[in-house]
Formats: C-alpha cells, sequence, structure tokens
C-alpha cells in the first residue's frame, strides 16, 4: 500500500506500507508526482495494481489500475479512459458514470456501503458512562460529519427550535474541531452551554457515543454519511436525515427523513423523535435489519471482481 509520509501506520499485520512524499500542492507539482513519482514507486515495488483513492490515475503508469470515484464531478475523463476498472461508492456518481455513453459500462463497479463492526450497541452502564464523561450525564444527539460552517449554523437553528418547543435538557454533541467563525456565532448563541463539541477522537470512542446517543442527525449529504448512517444504525442508534440524501436512497423508512436540510425540516423531526418513543424504538429495530444487509465482506466481494476486471 502507498501512502502519503504522515508517521506511525494504522493499518492491519497483513498489510505492507510503503511512504511517498505527499502530494504538493501546486499544479507543476501535482502533475510530477502523479506522473513520475507514482510510477517510479510502482516500478520500485513491482506492483501488480495500482488502486487509486485520488479521484484520478497516473496516466503515464504501466501497470493496470483500478479508480475508486469518490467525486464524479471533478474527475479528468483521461482517468477514465486509463482505468481498467471503476469503483462507485456514491450515488450521485454512479448516476453520472452510467449515463456517460464514453465510459465502458463493463468498467463500471457500484460498491455498496457498509458498517463498521466496531459500531455496535453497548449496555445500560456503558452508555451512562459516556453520557456523564461528555453530556454531563444528559440524553443528546449526535452530529458527526463535516464541519462546514453554514451546515453548523443551520444545524444550530434546527436545535434552537427543538429545545424552544420542548424546553428539554438534551444537548448537542458534534465532534470535530470548531473554527473562529463559528466560535463567534456561539459566542451570541442561547443554547451554548447545551452544545458540546468533542473535537477529534478514537473511533472506539466515536463508536461508543453513536451507541450512547439519542439519535444521529445526517441531514447534509456529506460524501461518507451513508457509512456514518450505517454505521449508527449498527450501533443502535435511530438517524435523522433528508429525502434528497444518498442516506434514504438506501435506507428509505428505516431512517427518519425531513423534507430539506432547513432548520425548520430538521427541528421537526428532532421533535418527532424526541416526543414519539414507540417511533425511536422502531427505527431502531429497523435500523439494525438494514445494517445487516449491508457488511464489509459483501463490499470487498465487489471490489475484488474490480480490481480483478482491471488486471485481465
Amino acid at each position: 500500500m502507498l501512502t502519503e509520509h504522515q508517521g506511525t501506520s494504522l493499518y492491519p499485520n497483513n498489510v505492507s506500507e510503503f511512504k511517498i512524499r505527499a502530494e504538493p500542492q501546486s499544479s507543476i507539482g501535482k502533475k510530477i508526482w502523479w506522473d513520475i513519482t507514482i510510477p517510479k514507486t510502482l516500478r520500485k515495488l513491482k506492483a501488480d495494481i495500482f488502486i487509486s483513492f485520488g479521484n484520478q490515475c497516473s496516466l503515464t503508469a504501466f501497470v493496470p489500475q483500478s479508480l475508486m470515484i469518490l467525486d464524479a464531478e471533478t474527475l479528468k475523463r483521461r482517468s477514465l479512459r486509463k482505468a481498467g476498472s471503476i469503483l462507485v461508492a456514491g450515488n450521485s456518481a454512479k448516476r453520472i458514470l452510467f449515463g456517460d455513453p464514453k465510459v465502458a459500462q463493463e468498467k463500471i463497479f457500484s460498491i455498496p456501503p457498509f458498517a463498521d463492526p466496531e459500531f455496535k450497541p453497548i449496555d445500560t452502564t456503558q452508555k451512562q458512562k459516556i453520557k456523564e464523561e461528555y453530556s454531563g450525564g444528559k440524553e443528546f444527539f449526535l452530529y458527526n460529519s463535516s464541519i462546514d460552517t453554514e451546515d453548523i449554523i443551520e444545524l444550530l437553528k434546527a436545535f434552537s427550535l427543538f429545545k424552544k418547543r420542548q424546553q428539554s435538557n438534551l444537548k448537542l454533541m458534534i465532534t470535530g474541531q470548531s473554527s473562529d467563525q463559528l466560535e463567534k456565532s456561539l459566542s451570541n448563541y442561547k443554547y451554548r452551554d447545551d452544545v458540546v463539541w468533542i473535537g477529534s477522537k478514537a473511533k472506539t470512542v466515536i463508536a461508543e457515543m453513536t451507541a450512547a446517543s439519542y439519535a444521529v442527525i445526517l441531514p447534509f449529504n456529506s460524501k461518507a454519511d451513508i457509512f456514518k448512517a450505517l454505521n449508527a444504525m449498527g450501533a443502535g442508534s435511530p438517524v435523522i436525515t433528508t429525502k434528497n440524501s444518498d442516506i434514504y436512497e438506501v435506507a428509505g423508512e428505516s431512517v427518519l427523513a425531513a423534507e430539506t436540510n432547513s432548520a425548520k425540516d430538521i427541528s421537526e423531526k428532532m421533535m418527532q423523535i424526541y416526543i414519539d418513543e414507540d417511533l425511536r424504538s422502531a427505527l431502531v429495530v429497523k435500523g439494525k435489519l438494514m445494517e445487516q444487509n449491508y457488511s464489509l465482506d459483501k463490499a470487498a466481494r465487489h471490489m475484488w471482481g474490480a480490481f480483478m476486471k482491471a488486471m485481465n
């Protein structure tokens, strides 16, 4: 496995890691990195295949290449022609490629999302321990997605509407790092004492937080949200999302979906799941059944088929 130089390895023992210098930011530096550094390293390693997660191929490498597409809108068309197989993870990317007559359809492999097995239910004692440590012993909504300023502000507006109507002591927990702009917004936020920023945490901690949450809120359709939603379902936490999201396309009635990602619509679903305990319990059951259909083994089989296609 080629990785940019970033310190201690995070990979299991059956993966050999070879660090290369990080991709430069300049356009000339990027071209040198993809056209010279990558092919030179692949030759040195005598690699059988190059699996690229960088949204493009190396146009000068001679080994077979399999391309994982994360953002089809910024994809370079020459990379599509160079790739022996194309892996598509998101529904939006899949729609774009399957509708392109210039892309050989037999090269496209749709990789199903999957839940991380580390995300699983925890007992009442463990839940209370998490709540005591992070939310003052109170129930909490968890937002564990991208920290986009506009999205966070919309989420805070939704939480305000929820608090005004419900007068509950429930908190909002946000993973990731705050910014100066968000800190400024929070300084005058009426419910700032009920918003908990927890920063970056290890996956084991995030898994426990997910399992302890009252619900996981993922309304903005970020790239990795479908995986986070399946993780939440596996951990026994219901999911609030929107109807125009990849999550809803996959999970349907297994999640609670707002009409849009506006503060008003999100807050309505927050209130609904808070008031109706039977609904919350039903979503937990439906979510668990849904998550069981999306395993890492199933995704791995699809990926292996794509790699074999590239090498043939």
